[in-house]
């Protein structure tokens, strides 16, 4: 090999491997992107539950509070809706 054929070669491995690498980090970032996502989905359901249930013991403790005779009952009712409803 002549030594022009030998700096080509030479340029042509450097110009491979950093698009290999720039490849490599664009993948990494959607992988964490992804990984972001996943954690705020996460966050966003266990706060969906958290106000469910809250919800739920706010009106328990108005009914008792209020001394209506029924309102544990209707509050009994409420959760089981709660829980089946397609929201």
């Amino acid at each position: 090999m002549t030594p022009q054929q030998l700096a080509q070669e030479a340029i042509g491995d450097d110009v491979l491997n950093q698009r290999v690498e720039d490849e490599q980090r664009a993948a990494n970032r959607i992988t964490a992107n992804l990984a972001g996502l996943a954690a705020t989905l996460l966050v966003i359901v266990i706060a969906l539950v958290v106000i469910r249930k809250l919800q739920v013991r706010c009106m328990l403790e108005e009914c008792m509070m209020s001394g209506r005779p029924g309102g544990v009952e209707a509050v009994d009712r409420l959760r089981v809706s709660l829980m089946f409803s397609r929201r």
